[in-house]
């Protein structure tokens, strides 16, 4: 199965030094890398800000690559089409009552199709945008 890939390294001597890459499975391509230094105390910052960096970078690939495969990849009924719609309605608000209530919208979508995959992706791009916006306290 076709995936990504979060790899790197970590030096640690008198600060962390932290190279990142993700990379696609299909060819090795690699969609993002970058290195980061922080100070021995920010060590719990450095995961959050590496994530946040692969969750800025991620769609900007997808979007000149994968998205029209997602998107189209699956037929569905015309439910499941609409409730999509709604829920990228309310995706498109970005406070976190619009998020949570598309993930819903999304949820719906695939309680009535589970392999309907742009529900799937959506609801992970709604997880990030949480994350990535401070919205998420997990």
């Amino acid at each position: 199965m076709d995936g990504y890939v979060l790899s790197g390294s970590v030096i640690d001597s008198d600060s962390l030094r932290v190279s990142a890459q993700l990379t696609a499975t299909a060819d090795q391509t690699c969609l993002w890398s970058g290195r980061f230094r922080f100070r021995q105390r920010d060590a719990l910052n450095a995961v959050k800000e590496i994530a946040i960096k692969v969750v800025e970078a991620l769609p900007l690939r997808l979007r000149d690559e994968h998205w029209s495969d997602i998107w189209s990849g699956h037929a569905t009924s015309t439910d499941v089409w609409t409730t999509f719609q709604k829920g990228r309605l309310l995706e498109s608000q970005t406070t976190l009552e619009g998020l949570m209530s598309a993930i819903r919208q999304y949820e719906d979508c695939l309680s009535q199709d589970p392999a309907y995959v742009p529900a799937h992706v959506a609801v992970g791009f709604c997880r990030l945008d949480m994350i990535r916006l401070g919205m998420d306290e997990s």
